[in-house]
């Protein structure tokens, strides 16, 4: 039976548990003083058990987590407050540290769930719990960076994409302190530079790229800025640390008050190669454009011209026919013959330069008629000049489709010009060799196409072509000579001739060292070749047959029946084609040969010869032009008209090619 206790015991026993009341009212004050001391913190602040059980947590950490006050008490951290896909692998690492098995991080990152679902980021720190039995549990802080993470993504996102801007548009910035010399700029900055990031950049360092008129453009400008409080714009050369030649545009401004001037720098090198390019279109374009306003002038002037040269020439023809030989006026009238036929020539010049000349092309070998050129200028050229010929082995084998004699002329005429340039004492090169044009490597002023081409050079050691003229060389009448040396038809008629033949020049030249003429001339696939035979014929052709003679212009047809009547022929001039088709129509047995102008008015010249042969279908005739854009040799022929003729009519020729029509010679 138990001991009754006595009255002191029971004394003794109310004292202690007042005792344990006041100790725990002590304690629970002080439960409440941590616990406001926590609620006021700004970040969350708590403690979880070895088995993840929350024991703690402050209103700040469950108003993170989107919970009541105290609700959170008892939960399982890892189960509530945390994505599912990151429970298990932090659930092991939770078990590792209770385990001893190695400390907690102090500060690190992670993601939490809220009551709602949405997921914040925590900069948490940790550290272990221990009691008499070792680790109890963890003690913890967080803070919701999720506001300043993203701030940091987006900081991130618009400097990635400031980088990329710069980078896509060359564009550097930089700031330089006035008084300190410190130099500070982005990495775009040294990328135009072509040196490493990690290489120092100041601005002595700067300035030491830029060529020496750069720095004194840079010098005066950012003087300038800084006395008159406002901003400079200039464009500079830098000399890469590759040795790379770049050019930029610089914008400054002064920062006077904060003793610092910014900006940024633009690398604009393919900008002003894309300008140069353009304009190098534009004068391409420009060239092509005179060529086709030349080619206009051309075919307007050359009709009315050469009649008025018919009319010259043929006057001059009848005027030596009554004269003696040795009588004086006869080589008066001699020379007065010359200036026509050069005057001829002269329009016959613009005519091809305009691509609207006569040629006579069949395939030939390139080397033959350089070859045949060189001997011709071998005893011309002064002992001075060293002429040397350079042909790619494969060259002889290679044929064009050319005119030997306008070929011959634009190599005589390069050679001329090359032996000027170097005053009769140098080297002069001519090359062959065959090539393969791009459509990249053909100048914007000739219709060629890409393909394989047999490149022509003439090179001379000359005084070379000033860079200000070298766009109009090939203009016509435009010549560096003194009046009395040439009418500046030369190298346009180049140009005509070539392009003409479906080719290309290329200019290269450097003032004082010399110059190279590029000729391209487009390759033939069939390499037959059959040489046909060239007899020269120099006497007057005669004979008494009827001729109609056709002239819109009077006294060009008088001329006409006179040139032929002093041959012996018949003449029935007529200077109206329709009276003449009824001239011919009546007495089409008695006409043994049609001579007409293509230009007249009712009835054109390969009208008149359709409407005849509609008649007698063996009728032989010839065409005579001055210019004319409707109809050439070729079509002629397709008309199957005898021959074509361009005025003026030369006697000697127009005899000739009267006897082979009339003889029935097909070979004209």
């Amino acid at each position: 039976m138990p001991k009754k206790p006595t009255y002191e015991d029971l004394e003794k026993r109310v004292k202690q548990l007042e005792l344990a009341e006041t100790e725990a009212k002590a304690l629970l004050q002080e439960r409440e003083t941590a616990q406001r001391y926590l609620d006021i913190a700004g970040v969350m602040l708590a403690a979880m058990n070895r088995q993840g059980e929350i024991t703690l947590m402050n209103k700040k950490g469950h108003q993170i987590l989107g919970y009541p006050e105290g609700e959170l008490i008892g939960k399982n951290w890892f189960e509530v407050c945390l994505p599912k896909r990151n429970q298990a692998e932090i659930k092991e690492v939770f078990r590792r540290q209770m385990s001893g098995g190695f400390k907690p991080l102090e500060f690190y990152e992670n993601t939490i769930l809220q009551r709602s679902g949405e997921e914040r980021i925590i900069a948490f720190h940790n550290t272990l719990l221990y009691d008499k039995d070792g680790i109890s549990g963890v003690l913890f802080s967080g803070e919701d960076i999720t506001k300043r993470k993203s701030t940091e993504e987006a900081l991130k996102k618009h400097q990635k994409l400031f980088k990329e801007v710069e980078s896509i548009g060359k564009v550097g910035g930089w700031e330089i302190n006035v008084d300190s010399g410190e130099y500070l700029c982005t990495d775009e900055v040294y990328h135009i530079h072509e040196i490493s990031t990690n290489s120092p950049l100041g601005v002595d360092d700067g300035i030491n790229y830029y060529t020496p008129d750069s720095r004194l453009i840079i010098a005066a400008a950012v003087q300038q800025a800084i006395e008159q409080r406002r901003p400079f714009e200039v464009e500079l050369e830098i000399i890469t640390a590759k040795g790379n030649l770049r050019a930029v545009h610089s914008i400054g401004k002064p920062d006077l008050e904060n003793r610092r001037i910014y900006g940024f720098f633009q690398d604009i090198t393919e900008r002003k190669q894309a300008e140069q390019k353009r304009q190098e279109l534009e004068q391409q374009l420009s060239q092509k454009h005179k060529m086709e306003a030349v080619g206009f002038m051309a075919g307007g002037m050359a009709h009315n011209f050469n009649n008025n040269l018919s009319i010259i020439l043929g006057n001059l023809e009848l005027a030596q026919m009554k004269q003696q030989p040795d009588n004086e006026v006869s080589k008066y009238l001699q020379h007065a013959k010359i200036g026509v036929r050069r005057s001829r020539d002269l329009v016959q010049k613009i005519i091809t330069y305009s691509r609207q000349g006569i040629i006579h092309k069949a395939p030939m070998h390139l080397t033959t008629i350089i070859d045949e050129t060189l001997g011709l200028l071998q005893s011309t050229l002064p002992s001075t000049i060293n002429l040397q010929h350079n042909y790619r082995p494969d060259s002889h084998t290679r044929l064009i489709d050319a005119d030997p004699s306008q070929i011959q002329e634009v190599l005589i005429n390069l050679c001329n010009n090359a032996v000027q340039a170097m005053d009769e004492t140098g080297d002069l090169t001519i090359s062959l060799e065959p090539v393969v044009l791009k459509q990249q490597d053909i100048l914007e002023q000739y219709d060629c196409f890409p393909g394989p081409y047999s490149k022509l050079s003439v090179q001379d050691t000359g005084c070379g072509i000033p860079p200000d003229i070298l766009d109009k060389i090939f203009d016509p009448f435009y010549s560096t000579k003194e009046e009395y040396e040439g009418a500046g038809m030369g190298l346009a008629t180049v140009q005509g001739i070539v392009a003409q033949h479906g080719g290309m020049i290329k200019v290269d030249s450097v003032p004082h060292q010399g110059t190279t003429f590029e000729i391209y001339m487009p390759l033939l696939i069939d390499t037959s070749l059959e040489e046909e035979p060239f007899e020269e014929r120099r006497a007057f052709q005669r004979g008494t047959e009827h001729i109609l003679f056709v002239d819109d212009d009077e006294r060009l047809a008088t001329l006409g029946e006179q040139l032929l009547s002093a041959l012996g022929y018949q003449i029935s001039m007529m200077t109206d084609s329709a009276e003449a088709l009824k001239m011919f129509t009546a007495n089409a047995d008695r006409v043994d040969l049609v001579i007409t102008d293509q230009t007249m008015p009712n009835l054109t010249g390969k009208d008149l010869i359709a409407e005849v042969k509609k008649i007698r279908v063996d009728i032989p005739s010839i065409l005579c032009t001055g210019y004319s854009s409707k109809v050439d040799e070729d079509e002629a022929a397709k008309l199957g008209i005898s021959a074509f003729m361009m005025k003026p009519l030369d006697l000697l020729q127009l005899s000739e090619t009267v006897r082979q029509v009339l003889d029935g010679d097909k070979e004209i």
